[in-house]
């Protein structure tokens, strides 16, 4: 019933546990840095892979949050001009709940395209604008003695995002935050979030 979806951002990256969340974060371009004509993004011209760890929170939508901690993997690059198109995929192990007479679980995984615009504030600092458009499957499973009854809803999912990405020579970090919604009824709205540190 839900969505998903984060920014990752080129190369290998280490993982990093936050408060509720984890995220790989931007690495370097092979090669080495490149010099860019002044208003170009540090991003531009690199593939820009990401695989790590999210994090969802439900506003409002299902009885159980379909999100909660996740991994993701995305694939991405930005046009010398600015403009980023990405591909992100994403499982969130969702949340069970056991403390009534029948057990239920709510889980969701989501693939879609992303596209925005990277504003460079600097030679090693970019904000990016995006939007994401895609399809989201949450599956949700209710056990009562010994009979399970499980279903899954393919639905359409999107909506906007703000990354913030410093780029340094020896350092690298990533701040990404997104909201979600899915035009269901109940209709789903949650926020993701990401964090993440390269070296």
């Amino acid at each position: 019933m839900t969505v998903s979806g984060v920014v990752r951002v080129v190369g290998p990256a280490v993982l990093v546990a936050g408060a509720v969340l984890l995220h790989a974060a931007p690495a370097r371009a092979v090669g080495g840095p490149k010099q860019r004509p002044e208003g170009e993004p540090a991003t531009s011209r690199v593939l820009q892979i990401g695989l790590g760890g999210e994090y969802g929170v439900k506003l409002a939508g299902p009885k159980l949050n379909p999100w909660a901690f996740g991994l993701g993997v995305s694939l991405g690059y930005t046009l010398p001009m600015g403009v980023y198109v990405g591909v992100p995929f994403d499982y969130f192990f969702g949340t069970r709940d056991e403390s009534g007479s029948i057990p239920l679980e709510e889980k969701l995984w989501h693939v879609g395209v992303e596209g925005g615009y990277d504003l460079a504030l600097g030679s090693e600092v970019v904000l990016r604008f995006k939007g994401g458009l895609g399809v989201a499957a949450e599956s949700y499973r209710r056990c009562e003695l010994d009979l399970c009854v499980s279903s899954t809803d393919v639905v359409p999912a999107f909506g906007p995002g703000l990354t913030f990405l410093y780029l340094g020579p020896s350092f690298s970090f990533t701040l990404d935050a997104r909201y979600q919604l899915v035009p269901l009824d109940p209709l789903a709205q949650g926020l993701l979030f990401s964090i993440g540190f390269g070296f």
